[in-house]
């Protein structure tokens, strides 16, 4: 009897760990979908990140610009509302909305990538 009793338990733990494996896996599938979308964007967009130092910069974002890739975007820009965006009071506006709520959606905001480039060149 304690023998069979173990077996369940062994079992049951088993059937847990595989559940949590195949959750895991199903999360990174997730995020990868999400980063390739996010990364391979051909439409220029940034996300600030709420509550952390910094933001996440697409490559059509960042070459629109004329940087090489978002790294060099994210290192070479110091303030990304002041320098990227045409008016930077509606960047505050999104970013008082994004901490109050938790999300902004569908916010569009004019790019100086419309009208200057890194280089200063129109």
């Amino acid at each position: 009897m304690l023998f069979d009793v173990y077996a369940i338990w062994q079992h049951l733990q088993l059937q847990s760990v595989r559940r949590q494996l195949q959750e895991q896996q199903a999360l990174r599938h997730a995020e990868e979908k999400y980063r390739a979308i996010f990364e391979d964007a051909v439409v220029e967009f940034f996300r600030p990140l709420r509550k952390v130092v910094g933001s996440v910069s697409t490559r059509a974002l960042a070459q629109m610009h004329g940087y090489d890739s978002p790294e060099q975007l994210l290192a070479e820009v110091s303030n990304m509302t002041h320098q990227l965006f045409v008016d930077p009071g509606r960047m505050d506006e999104l970013t008082r909305a994004l901490n109050e709520n938790g999300v902004v959606r569908s916010a569009e905001v004019k790019s100086i990538a419309e009208t200057a480039r890194k280089s200063g060149s129109w």
